[in-house]
């Protein structure tokens, strides 16, 4: 299954309450794999299916619907502005 530049789930608090709770993180966003060598991305299980490995990131309800109404296109650029500031002090996000 391709989905292109990613996807994002959403409805984490239904589905994870506690960890929605401590988190206050609501959705999921997954991504093809970047800074890496290419073709890691390609895996094969037992010698046979072929499968993807993808980038997992929580997402906050403000960045899931940003995917929702913008694109996975024009996400990807804002969440590596948010996960650069996050290493100095948190994720500001607004859309």
């Amino acid at each position: 299954m391709d989905f292109g530049w990613g996807a994002a789930l959403g409805r984490l608090s239904q589905l994870a309450l506690e960890f929605f709770r401590k988190y206050r993180m609501e959705a999921l966003y997954f991504s093809q794999l970047q800074g890496f060598p290419p073709g890691v991305e390609k895996v094969t299980a037992e010698g046979r299916e072929e499968g993807m490995l993808w980038m997992g990131y929580i997402s906050s309800l403000a960045e899931y619907a940003y995917v929702q109404e913008k694109g996975a296109i024009e996400f990807e650029p804002r969440l590596a502005e948010c996960l650069v500031a996050s290493l100095v002090g948190g994720r500001p996000f607004s859309p």
